[in-house]
């Protein structure tokens, strides 16, 4: 991701550009539940995109739970 101030390539989760300081993009505090399990199941790369960037990652243990736990009912299911 190019810093639209200075020009500097920064990474895809950098919040502020490594070089200026500049925000790139927005912060996320706290995750939404419902929110983030909506965009997980329309777009997951973003979904992921925004738990990775939040400041407290509140959910992500009950979501890595109930993946997990989807997946494994597949695997069972499907046998």
């Amino acid at each position: 991701m190019l810093c639209p101030i200075c020009g500097f390539e920064n990474s895809k989760f950098n919040v502020k550009c490594k070089n200026c300081a500049a925000f790139l993009q927005d912060q996320v505090y706290v995750l939404n539940l419902f929110e983030i399990l909506s965009l997980l199941f329309v777009n997951p790369s973003k979904g992921f995109h925004k738990i990775i960037l939040s400041k407290r990652k509140n959910f992500s243990i009950l979501l890595a739970s109930l993946f997990g736990i989807a997946m494994s009912l597949d695997v069972f299911l499907l046998r």
